[in-house]
């Protein structure tokens, strides 16, 4: 097939291979570590913080947190890793320049929140608050 190229990792060294395994374990021991700390930690700061018990809301946006953290690192080991091999240096430079940006548009949406002051109530417009909840 013409335009199709194959990616050569048999031409790769031992060493690239090395330092693959070692980005990624370093991802894996990170990840492990910032999952421990976050299961361990994130709840006793939420409470500090609501001063109170934790709702199941606030658990379930740590655990969706901790989550996200530890497929982010992951996700970063393997593009480092990919960045050891000359045929995949293109494909783990876009997954990172992708990241990047995701993170960038995420990080500057601004938060919608529906502020309710009673059950049923809407302290938006009575025509936002209909169609919002239904």
């Amino acid at each position: 097939m013409a335009g199709v190229h194959a990616i050569p990792l048999a031409a790769t060294t031992s060493e690239d291979w090395i330092w693959a395994g070692v980005s990624i374990l370093v991802a894996i021991v990170a990840a492990t570590i910032v999952n421990r700390l976050l299961a361990r930690r994130g709840p006793k700061l939420a409470q500090a913080v609501v001063r109170g018990e934790l709702r199941p809301e606030i658990d379930t946006r740590l655990r969706y947190l901790r989550r996200l953290l530890v497929s982010g690192i992951l996700l970063v080991g393997i593009a480092v890793a990919l960045l050891q091999f000359g045929g995949l240096n293109k494909l783990a430079a876009s997954l990172l320049a992708s990241g990047a940006i995701a993170a960038a548009i995420i990080g500057s949406r601004p938060a919608r929140r529906w502020r309710t002051s009673s059950p049923g109530s809407c302290s938006r417009s009575r025509s936002r608050c209909a169609s919002a909840t239904g």
